[in-house]
């Protein structure tokens, strides 16, 4: 397997071990390459770094700034109460956007050279609510590690209330999944304030990798930010605003939904649609496609040219570009994108891509289908 850093995994503050060693092989080697090499040399031949530029430290001014002014707006300005909804809702939103934005970078080394700046602007996450601690186990070290292998990917795993790939074991409440599970989206957020976190903490085995227990310190951070995210999104405008308490509760309500549908809108839609494979290794640990060929297989982007969703996802979007070089500034994945694209298409490979509708229609029968009973037969892509 490439570097870690290649792949987009960080430093963890704690020892763990590869449970099932998997190696990626050599088809498409060639195509896999020459878009290395395409991509170095799009970075080279312009005299650009691949981090960070001007474009990206305007876009987290702008994401910080609507972060104070829609607080503000929402907890402290004398406004009507369908106005503070309305800043609300844009405070849950843009917390999703500082996530995609700037935690996430940060998190992957990608914001910075310098990754002791990285470290800090990954606290990012911390302030919307996730633990970067264990999102850079759970998302960095798993799922960019083993993307949508059976057991190895975190991501796909310890899913209880879904089925997502044929070795989940089946129960006739999955019949329904594709039904109750997009009611649960919005309150995705809450959850992840409240107990993903907590309970991820709790384990020791995520995905294919094993860890010792978790450092104190990282404890602490846990408690510590928890408690001042908690504070400043729960607590602190029920001392500050002189309304009825419901109506308070259904503003802070309706930030969390737009936060969680934000968050789950924007992962769910590029590894588990319609088609999607779920490759496994062989008896000795292969998989027999390279590792971005794997990647171009087991991802698709949904409305990559899209401004719009570029700008506020972090380009998540252009998820394979991610995927391939997530140690890259996401303002850069637009032209790492066409790369992939042009490439592909010359070696003979599928470069996948949806609109954004599409991509939530195929989703939901996804979910219908791997709601079945006996269902799905592995499906297979070339």
């Amino acid at each position: 397997m490439e570097k870690q850093f290649e792949i987009g995994v960080t430093e963890v503050n704690t020892k763990y071990e590869v449970l099932r060693p998997i190696k990626f092989g050599q088809n498409g080697k060639e195509f896999s390459d020459e878009v290395k090499r395409r991509v170095a040399a799009y970075f080279t031949d312009n005299n650009i770094s691949p981090k960070a530029n001007w474009v990206m430290v305007m876009k987290s001014l702008v994401f910080i700034g609507i972060f104070f002014f829609a607080y503000y707006m929402a907890v402290f300005s004398d406004i009507k109460p369908y106005q503070r909804l309305l800043f609300a809702i844009l405070f849950g939103c843009n917390l999703a956007f500082i996530a995609f934005n700037i935690g996430h970078d940060a998190s992957h080394n990608a914001y910075a050279r310098n990754n002791k700046v990285n470290k800090v602007l990954a606290y990012a996450m911390n302030l919307v609510g996730i633990t970067q601690y264990i999102w850079n186990i759970k998302h960095n070290l798993s799922h960019h590690s083993f993307t949508n292998i059976p057991h190895a990917d975190m991501d796909n795993e310890n899913v209880g209330v879904a089925r997502i790939h044929k070795y989940h074991k089946w129960a006739p409440i999955f019949k329904y999944q594709y039904i109750y599970l997009p009611l649960l989206w919005p309150f995705f957020g809450l959850f992840l304030l409240l107990v993903k976190d907590f309970q991820l903490f709790s384990m020791t085995r995520m995905g294919n990798n094993q860890y010792e227990k978790h450092p104190a310190k990282e404890w602490v951070i846990l408690f510590v930010t928890k408690i001042i995210a908690i504070g400043y999104q729960i607590v602190l405008p029920f001392f500050i605003l002189d309304l009825p308490w419901w109506q308070i509760a259904v503003g802070i309500l309706v930030m969390y939904m737009c936060l969680g549908i934000m968050l789950t809108s924007i992962f769910l839609f590029v590894h588990l649609i319609e088609g999607q494979p779920f490759p496994e290794e062989d008896d000795a640990g292969h998989i027999e496609d390279s590792w971005i060929l794997h990647q171009l297989k087991v991802t698709t982007d949904y409305a990559p040219f899209n401004p719009v969703l570029t700008f506020i996802t972090g380009a998540l979007n252009q998820h394979v570009a991610h995927h391939v070089f997530p140690h890259y500034c996401h303002v850069h994945y637009s032209a790492i994108t066409r790369i992939i694209r042009d490439t592909a298409e010359e070696y003979g490979y599928k470069y996948q891509y949806q609109s954004f509708w599409k991509a939530f229609r195929s989703h939901i029968r996804f979910l219908k289908q791997m709601g079945q009973k006996g269902v799905p037969v592995k499906i297979e892509m070339m």
